[in-house]
């Protein structure tokens, strides 16, 4: 009966420091393994000495004495040991709050960026569709239509553009905003209302500026419309960029003067910088062969960004084209991709 009972307690005890066990650290794994040793070192010394039979009372005490005294070795090891697993972050523990802390700083460009779940290998071109939502059939046949890596670039002079936005994301492109400019035969030509000036107070253009960010929940940054004045001056471009990277976007210059100033300035803020390569629809009879370009100029540098106006037949001619792209071996990428491999490593 007395066998029975210690059989019993030693079972339970022993499923009980097998739970614990199995929740503590791979050090805790090592205790394990010498409880298992012990128990085998007392039932050897019990057949050894006491034979293959039932205990009697005395012996019973003899091996209770000496299994106490390894159960009492093993509990305080197991609490020093879990005091320590509470105050020592493990590798992988640290490695989930460093994750946890980027994506709670994560500039805003990275928090809205499609992710893409592994490096791509070979030549990429990003394309990025400018002027949407003027024309609400062009916008509303290249959210549709075109594939969700390229980028959709509304117009900031919009009514609906929190609903564009959230149309093109609910697609799964990437978002940009176009931010009008001072060209340098302003007001014959005129980008719109908004219009970023030169040689006026930083203020005005602030107030600006901040107007469409409010507006611009989901983009990952901006880029400008016209601004072959604007984009030479430092001291009104500055503040400018500055907001920019306050609010974390990145900044994508359609190149409208060689004159230009923007990726200086971007560099000394720092602001997360892209430069375009190609604008595919300066001439719309020009699309074809500037695609050709494109997809070249992607083969010889690795990576190229290409600009489109929101025409519907530029975009028919674009979406042509993807399918031979891919067999060309070119991967169309969403233009956040381009940045993080030219200038993060494709870590962002």
């Amino acid at each position: 009966m007395i066998n029975e009972i210690i059989k019993n307690k030693i079972s339970a005890s022993k499923d009980i420091f097998l739970t614990v066990v199995e929740k503590t650290t791979p050090i805790i794994n090592l205790l394990k393994a010498f409880l298992v040793w012990a128990l085998a070192k007392i039932f050897k010394i019990k057949n050894r000495f006491f034979g293959s039979g039932a205990l009697n009372t005395k012996q019973l005490i003899i091996l209770g004495i000496i299994g106490a005294g390894l159960t009492s070795f093993i509990i305080m090891s197991l609490i020093q040991a879990s005091q320590h697993t509470n105050t020592v972050t493990t590798p992988i523990d640290r490695t989930k709050l460093i994750k946890q802390e980027i994506k709670k700083v994560a500039p805003t460009w990275v928090k809205n960026s499609i992710v893409i779940s592994r490096p791509v290998p070979g030549p990429k071109v990003a394309i990025i569709i400018t002027g949407l939502g003027i024309s609400s059939e062009d916008t509303k046949w290249a959210i549709s239509n075109l594939p969700p890596v390229i980028t959709m670039g509304f117009s900031s002079q919009l009514n609906q553009l929190k609903q564009n936005i959230q149309l093109a994301r609910s697609a799964g492109h990437e978002v940009m905003i176009s931010l009008p400019m001072e060209p340098i035969d302003y007001p014959d030509r005129d980008p719109g209302s908004g219009v970023l000036l030169t040689g006026v107070a930083p203020n005005s253009n602030l107030e600006r500026v901040n107007s469409v960010i409010g507006q611009s929940f989901g983009a990952i940054g901006f880029i400008n419309s016209m601004g072959s004045k604007f984009l030479t001056s430092k001291s009104d471009l500055n503040p400018v960029l500055k907001r920019l990277h306050a609010g974390g976007y990145l900044f994508l210059e359609h190149r409208a003067t060689f004159r230009s100033v923007a990726k200086q300035v971007a560099q000394e803020i720092p602001l997360p910088y892209i430069d375009s390569n190609i604008f595919l629809d300066e001439d719309p009879d020009m699309v074809q062969e500037n695609l050709k370009q494109l997809q070249d100029f992607a083969i010889r540098n690795g990576s190229a960004v290409a600009i489109a106006t929101g025409n519907i037949e530029t975009m028919k001619v674009i979406l042509s084209w993807v399918t031979q792209a891919h067999a060309s071996g070119i991967t169309l990428v969403p233009i956040s991709t381009i940045y993080k491999e030219l200038y993060t490593g494709g870590t962002a």
